[in-house]
């Protein structure tokens, strides 16, 4: 049952990773789904790192995609902050969908 409340978020987050959905064309009601989106910080970190040594064509993919270096303190944080809310989530939803028996 527990997934399925955090369906839409994870839904979310895999289409506004940067690949699927590029924050350059993104609708601008949007563009706060990146910001809460740790795909997006991961893939970001990944393709960064991979389009360093791959010279001016990996910088146009890099520029592109819109992808900006030096954000991955902001990336763990997010996703730790994201760990943290949907752990408490998960709580208070087993404790209202479940009856315990003692």
């Amino acid at each position: 049952q527990t997934i399925t409340f955090a369906t839409p978020l994870l839904v979310l987050t895999m289409l506004f990773n940067g690949l699927v959905v590029v924050k350059s064309v993104a609708p601008a009601y949007l563009v706060w789904i990146f910001a809460i989106s740790p795909t997006f910080y991961s893939m970001q970190s990944i393709v960064i790192e991979i389009a360093s040594d791959a010279g001016e064509a990996g910088k146009v993919v890099v520029d592109s995609l819109g992808y900006e270096e030096g954000q991955t303190v902001q990336g763990f944080i997010v996703t730790v902050c994201l760990i943290g809310a949907l752990r408490a989530v998960q709580v208070v939803v087993l404790k209202r969908c479940n009856t315990l028996q003692r």
